[in-house]
């Protein structure tokens, strides 16, 4: 019988079938409690919505081990009216008009947080019907620090103490929540059929410097000569090494310092150098070496400081407005301003999404200081909630990376 079709199975034309015997047997646990019928008793459900949410147990993920349910909750996401200069296109009229206006921001859209005491970095999140990314952070210690309110409400209305949770899901990340009770029912479900936790990808703890592409490249309409030049500098540099410079063809083999899972011919040019100088090697080298060429044509070119990091938003705004009551909370970062640990103070950094899809370039300053290492205490790319920039890149926080560039004659 048909089972399922992701958004992208669905653009291919392709489905998932399933032995009818095998999901009568194991229904209630791939929908965490939840029938068709069920579903059907409270409304139903857009098709294709149903469709991508129970696609989410297809995900290629690992068990979280030692998860515990009852130390997880959901609460409302945060959002707040964001004034700053827009393009408006109105659908009917078909006219774009700029002006000043506010707009309204879901700050957390996929986003939520998880205690730094259970995990030091951010990673994305796959349950039954829930998915996005989690933030590591010490949100107790805030609490703590701050003397505020320990008890939060769940988005079922229902009370909470802060610290029997290690995990804070916001609403837009618990996909069915219209068709359970309330999250302890969800929750009853989820032990009672022996559902898991698991997890996606994992933050890079020292993320390699990442290529340009072509889409970013094709933006800068009034580049010069001279600028093009210094932008693919580092890239024929590198290119002019491979097969002369023995650091830098061992760094093209993956013998570097950070590859941790090394194949057996990597494994074996560590205890025996010679190898290099092998024919089926120097062949392999001059194959690589051919890639990167004809990638660098295409326009995927190496920059100085361009890194892919998670996107996330200022959670100690989020904490303000969680355990604070507070609507419209300052956090830590002002219009204007990021903050990424990866990037100096003060530094000026191009934030972009990959695929681009439009023109703009989001140039904002980097604020690395005492407070923002002390709460933002992963390599994300923190954003301000004052600020339009995931209206201006068109990203949310569920798990989307950006291309965080440093390089002044990409910026200039």
């Amino acid at each position: 019988i048909f089972l399922t079709a992701s958004a992208g199975q669905t653009r291919q034309k392709k489905i998932v079938m399933i032995k009818e015997s095998t999901f009568n047997k194991h229904e209630k646990r791939l929908l965490c409690g939840l029938t068709r019928e069920a579903i059907n008793t409270k409304g139903g459900i857009n098709i294709n919505k149903f469709l991508a949410y129970t696609a989410l147990f297809s995900s290629a993920t690992e068990v979280w081990k030692g998860f515990d349910i009852d130390r997880v909750v959901v609460v409302n996401d945060f959002e707040t009216e964001v004034f700053g200069t827009v393009d408006f296109v109105d659908d009917r009229a078909y006219t774009i008009e700029r002006r000043n206006q506010n707009v309204l921001i879901p700050h957390t859209d996929g986003c939520g947080l998880i205690s730094s005491k259970v995990c030091e970095t951010n990673f994305i999140l796959r349950m039954p019907f829930v998915k996005g990314l989690l933030v590591s952070m010490d949100f107790h210690k805030w609490v703590e620090e701050k003397n505020a309110n320990t008890k939060i409400i769940d988005i079922y209305n229902k009370e909470h103490d802060v610290s029997n949770i290690d995990v804070i899901l916001t609403k837009s990340q618990f996909k069915m929540y219209k068709y359970y009770q309330d999250w302890q029912q969800y929750k009853d479900y989820f032990k009672a059929n022996k559902c898991n936790a698991s997890y996606c990808k994992f933050e890079e703890q020292s993320p390699k410097d990442s290529t340009l592409t072509y889409q970013m490249l094709q933006t800068l309409i009034d580049i010069t000569d001279e600028e093009l030049q210094t932008l693919i500098a580092p890239t024929n540099d590198y290119i002019s090494k491979i097969g002369n410079d023995e650091a830098t063809t061992l760094d093209m083999l993956g013998l570097c310092k950070d590859n941790e899972h090394k194949n057996s011919l990597q494994q074996a040019y560590e205890l025996y150098p010679a190898i290099l100088k092998d024919a089926y090697t120097k062949t392999m080298i001059k194959n690589v070496k051919k890639s990167i060429v004809k990638n660098a044509y295409a326009g995927k070119i190496q920059t100085k400081g361009g890194k892919y990091t998670f996107i996330a938003p200022d959670m100690y705004a989020f904490c303000e407005h969680l355990f604070l009551g507070i609507e419209n909370p300052t956090g830590l970062l002002a219009n204007g301003e990021v903050s990424c640990a990866l990037y100096e103070d003060q530094q000026k950094l191009d934030c972009l999404r990959s695929p681009s899809l439009y023109m703009e370039h989001a140039i904002r300053k980097n604020v690395v200081n005492d407070e923002t290492t002390k709460w933002f205490n992963t390599n994300a790319i923190y954003t301000s909630t004052h600020d339009l920039i995931t209206k201006i890149i068109q990203a949310d926080c569920d798990g989307d990376t950006l291309l965080v560039v440093s390089d002044p004659t990409v910026i200039s």
